[in-house]
């Protein structure tokens, strides 16, 4: 039987619900020992602005939405260039067995030690050396994707015009939201399915009214233009309680995905009975990399697809925001394990969009004739948005409309990205401020404005004819991977410490340490070095060497935190 649209979704679908019965359960009854008794950083330390009690479903729109952002889209949509076999194994059992025991993992260790981030925690848990390193890997990855996402989103409006309405009209619906559940008690799910229906609205407005920012304003470019809009947007979106925007926002931008998800899927089946549709995939079940030119299929499938599958960002979101929101540590399993198998749901989508919703084989080579054409942005994020359309056109959705609607989604992600990493890198540096006694960084107005104005700069800076984020991009993927690697360090550790077994974190750890050490070395000894003489490469070179120094360095701090265990320092629990 030909591999189909349906079947690789009804696939994924089957083995993460499975997944969260057993095998997340197993991990918060015997290994990770939930206890819904304990109190939760948001009880403890309730403040209404960073520390609030929630509701879980709001927690998981939020985390959910925050992990994701354009990524488990643009990368999978990438990645079936080396075939649709790897990339969909890869998002399945990645996303179960590696990235989904990394989210859950360090979420119940930040809850455990006070919601503060794993840079600051992994002092106590490693040593005090650890933090220093930590801190340098998580201040430059959020600095580089505040910059780097504020410039996908202005390139984003100014691909899809359509967006430009339905998602500055979604800020003002969640202020609503917030104040309407906070406030006046309102059911967060009427709160939330109103806003979504208020969206759908505003996206069909935006799709026929599109908003096209000029080529040149009083600012600058158009691209220019957009950066300082959303920067502006991200100091506001970090400095206001949590629940007046961004919890509604996540919230809203959740439901959103549930209905494009279930949209997409319904319309899978109904191009199972459509004549015109055809639901074969159109790409090949596996694909050198000579015939496209891409990079070695390993280490790159896997930095390729970080989320969809495991990423280093969410350790920092399950580490910053979130921990700080959960109203019960029994919610844990349902927030962290879930939350990355949700990210896995939509990964998959991207997968199919990308090799089913091209109609022929010939439409999809043309489409992935190359490495360098396919990584464009443009070229990623069309195959989702335009494959998504294609299948809901046996719906009855008119093309134009199912492009509005998979674009705001797309844009929306990437929005809550961003201004959950602006929040992030701000308590990144309030935890500096504390650590090195610079009380001053602890004031969120002044700790966001650093963040800001730094990710403004990468993202305008002109350097070596291009801006200075986009000309470092390249050492994100393999530092974002080294990243998921130490974080999974840390919880081997922390387990170890606790004589809990360990294994269940140590062997995707070991996994994840040499698959993006490797995807570095590979980077600087073929690509950066023998170049560092052209604009930008010794950049990349310096960042790049200065990552592998943080990531072998807290290995050997790891070893020796091991060793002191074995000596007889175990810290029981808490």
């Amino acid at each position: 039987m030909e591999m189909n649209g349906i079947v690789m979704m009804v696939f994924a679908f089957v083995l993460f619900i499975l997944a969260y019965k057993f095998y997340g359960t197993f991990l918060a009854e015997k290994i990770y020992i939930l206890d819904p008794t304990r109190t939760p950083p948001s009880k403890e330390f309730e403040d209404g602005i960073e520390y609030v009690p929630t509701n879980r479903e709001v927690v998981l729109g939020h985390h959910f939405t925050s992990i994701a952002g354009a990524a488990p889209i643009v990368g999978p949509t990438l990645a079936v260039i080396w075939g649709w076999v790897p990339a969909l194994l890869w998002v399945v059992f990645g996303t179960i067995l590696i990235g989904a025991v990394h989210d859950f993992g360090v979420l119940v260790m930040s809850l455990r030690e006070k919601g503060r981030s794993i840079g600051d925690f992994i002092a106590d848990v490693i040593g005090p050396e650890a933090r220093v390193l930590m801190m340098i890997v998580t201040f430059f990855l959020l600095a580089l994707v505040g910059a780097v996402f504020a410039i996908v989103i202005g390139v984003l409006f100014d691909l899809y015009p359509v967006a430009v309405i339905p998602i500055w009209t979604e800020m003002i619906l969640a202020v609503i939201a917030g104040i309407a559940m906070y406030k006046y008690d309102v059911n967060h799910y009427i709160a939330g399915l109103a806003a979504l229906a208020a969206m759908i609205v505003t996206i069909l407005i935006g799709v026929n009214y599109p908003i096209q920012m000029p080529a040149e304003t009083f600012i600058g470019t158009s691209l220019e233009t957009w950066i300082i809009i959303i920067v502006i947007y991200g100091f506001f979106a970090s400095v206001l309680p949590v629940w007046t925007l961004l919890q509604p926002r996540d919230f809203i931008n959740a439901h959103e995905l549930y209905f494009l998800l279930a949209l997409f899927f319904v319309g899978l089946i109904g191009a199972a009975f459509a004549a015109d549709v055809d639901l074969s995939v159109a790409a090949p079940a596996f694909r050198g990399s000579a015939e496209s030119g891409a990079p070695p299929f390993y280490p790159f499938l896997f930095i390729t697809i970080a989320c969809g599958a495991i990423s280093g960002f969410h350790s920092l979101v399950a580490s910053g925001t979130t921990p700080k929101q959960l109203e019960s540590e029994g919610d844990a399993q349902y927030v962290g394990y879930g939350g990355m198998l949700l990210e896995g749901v939509l990964a998959t989508a991207a997968v199919v969009a990308a090799t089913v919703g091209m109609a022929t084989r010939e439409q999809w080579l043309g489409h992935y004739a190359s490495w360098g054409g396919a990584a464009g942005l443009g070229a990623k994020v069309s195959a989702f948005v335009e494959g998504g359309a294609y299948l809901v056109q046996s719906l009855g959705i008119p093309t134009e409309y199912g492009l509005g609607f998979f674009s705001v989604l797309v844009v929306s992600f990437a929005m809550t990205t961003f201004d959950t990493t602006v929040r992030l890198e701000r308590y990144v540096i309030g935890e500096l401020g504390d650590a090195y006694n610079v009380g001053a960084l602890n004031n969120r107005y002044l700790g966001t404005i650093i963040a800001v104005v730094v990710m403004a700069f990468l993202a305008l800076q002109d350097y070596a004819g291009a801006p200075a984020g986009l000309v470092l991009w390249p050492v994100f993927g393999a530092t974002n991977q080294i990243l998921a690697g130490l974080a999974l360090l840390t919880i081997s550790v922390w387990l170890y410490k606790r004589k809990r077994n360990s294994m269940y974190a140590v062997v995707p750890m070991i996994f994840m340490i040499i698959t993006a050490g490797a995807a570095m070395m590979y980077n600087l000894i073929q690509n950066w070095i023998p170049n560092w003489q052209e604009a930008g490469t010794i950049s990349l070179v310096i960042i790049g060497s200065a990552m592998m120094i943080c990531e072998a360095g807290l290995v050997i701090l790891a070893i020796k935190a091991y060793s002191r265990v074995k000596k007889g320092e175990v810290i029981e629990e808490e």
